[in-house]
């Protein structure tokens, strides 16, 4: 079995940090190899980004037409999104302040 990184270490961070220039690649490339599903369901939003983002604040985003552009749903009330537009989503909200 193939042995998965962990996304909430924070080598995630440090990397980001170290190269800022390409930091939105880093986090993007991260969170794509780290999850095997193509899909994240809203519920599982938290474990995808390493505890950074809860499935509420996501449906926040949603509601106000800021959330990730691939959004699908099973059923009338299970959302979910393609792993490349969440991480997607994910990198452009994310910032290095020094």
């Amino acid at each position: 079995m193939k042995n998965i990184p962990n996304v909430s270490d924070n080598s995630l961070i440090t990397e980001a940090v170290g190269n800022y220039n390409s930091s939105f690649d880093v986090i993007y490339n991260r969170l794509l190899q780290t999850w095997l599903s193509p899909f994240v369901a809203r519920s599982e939003v938290h474990t995808f980004s390493g505890g950074l983002i809860s499935p509420k604040t996501l449906a926040n985003a949603d509601s106000e037409n800021n959330g990730p552009q691939e959004k699908f749903y099973f059923g009338k009330r299970k959302v979910f999104y393609s792993k490349e537009s969440l991480a997607k989503w994910i990198a452009e909200h994310c910032s290095y302040k020094n």
